[in-house]
């Protein structure tokens, strides 16, 4: 007869002489499997004659190519006023690579950015289906001075 075991905090608490090998894995483990391994980063605001161009280093070290990645992008002016909300479309994130993705927001100013919000993910897709969990697997950074890149 198999003991039982009560998880507990994450933690797996067993009865003396259960075999680790024949419970469940915890929650934790479970809520990372799936989840992409993409980093963005904000490199470069450059003012452009149709607004400001947006330059992101995309780097998936992941080995899935991804078909789709839209993002609800949010900019704060430096006050923290809401400047803009615009969908961002990643598409073609190939696996294992790092690609450079520009885009050209008309709204404000580049001088006029504070901080860069990826408030959701609209879609994520590998040409095997939807991901879940997309938001989980992104990371964020920026090379910008004084303009932050932040995730909700």
């Amino acid at each position: 007869m198999r003991a039982s075991c009560l998880v507990v905090s994450l933690a797996v608490v067993c009865p003396v002489g259960a075999l680790a090998e024949d419970q469940p894995a915890a929650p934790a483990a479970q809520a990372s499997q799936g989840a992409p391994k993409i980093e963005i980063e904000l490199n470069k605001l450059e003012a452009s004659e149709k607004g400001c161009q947006l330059a992101f280093v995309v780097n998936n070290s992941g080995a899935d190519e991804f078909t789709s990645i839209k993002l609800d992008l949010v900019v704060f002016q430096p006050d923290g006023v809401i400047g803009s909300q615009l969908p961002l479309d990643l598409t073609g994130i190939r696996g294992s690579a790092r690609t450079v993705k520009k885009f050209v927001f008309k709204g404000p100013a580049c001088d006029r950015y504070g901080s860069v919000m990826i408030n959701g993910v609209m879609d994520c897709k590998t040409a095997t289906g939807p991901v879940e969990r997309c938001l989980e697997g992104i990371t964020v950074k920026s090379l910008v001075p004084n303009v932050a890149l932040t995730k909700y």
